[in-house]
């Protein structure tokens, strides 16, 4: 039976403890420039953990008056898309240039196969997407585990990448191409992790039979946001 990799557990755990450290008066601003899919399922993951740990979320809005003054801001974060130069009259404020992604998938790893019936032994990993603060820094971390980890980029050759793909005990997908791995690039025990929002066909998933997969909802998208939010707090 495939097992749903869902990072509630470690959110819990990391939330929890947040409240407790936060002061109470701590705001984070998100910053974007158009609504995506994926946007707006990172800002209710961002909305959800900052009500969990009892500090404002805003999701900024061009001409509207929150009633708060610069210095009581306590992060800003650009969320892609978002132009480098639209919001430069925010210059000064507390930007957030920190990844926590490859952070959540290390540990969204890690505590999976302390925790579940998972079983891989020296697994060659597989992370597919090369950009600096996602491919390369999941890969980067994963690497600390003592495993085997290659890179990949979303338009490499298509039979090598499923060539690839199929000699992997763990795929990491963050290229945010919908449906990047389906059953032809999945097989029997994997391990599957979509950083993407859509990387991974679930549904496909579960017919192969791999081992474990994140969900649609509730896989790294939540636990990046608590990392980031404990983070905020402990600064």
């Amino acid at each position: 039976m495939t097992i749903m990799l869902t990072s509630k557990a470690n959110c819990d755990l990391i939330l929890n403890r947040a409240r407790g450290l936060a002061k109470g008066n701590e705001i984070l601003i998100a910053l974007h420039d158009r609504e995506t899919p994926a946007i707006n399922a990172y800002i209710k993951s961002l909305s959800n953990a900052c009500k969990t740990a009892g500090i404002k979320f805003i999701n900024f809005q061009e001409g509207v008056d929150y009633g708060i003054k610069k210095e009581e801001i306590t992060g800003v974060i650009r969320l892609k898309p978002c132009a480098e130069n639209r919001y430069n009259h925010l210059e000064g404020f507390p930007v957030i240039t920190k990844s926590y992604v490859a952070e959540a998938v290390s540990t969204q790893l890690g505590s999976a196969f302390c925790n579940t019936d998972i079983k891989i032994y020296g697994p060659e990993v597989l992370v597919i997407g090369r950009s600096e603060d996602v491919g390369k820094a999941i890969a980067k971390r994963l690497s600390r585990f003592g495993w085997t980890v290659r890179m990949a980029g979303r338009n490499l050759r298509e039979d090598i990448l499923t060539e690839r793909c199929l000699d992997a005990d763990i795929i990491v997908s963050a290229t945010g191409q919908k449906d990047l791995i389906t059953a032809k690039r999945m097989r029997f025990n994997q391990t599957l992790i979509d950083v993407g929002g859509g990387d991974i066909n679930i549904d496909d998933a579960l017919k192969v039979g791999v081992q474990a997969v994140t969900p649609k909802v509730g896989g790294i998208g939540p636990l990046t946001a608590a990392l980031l939010v404990q983070d905020l707090v402990t600064k």
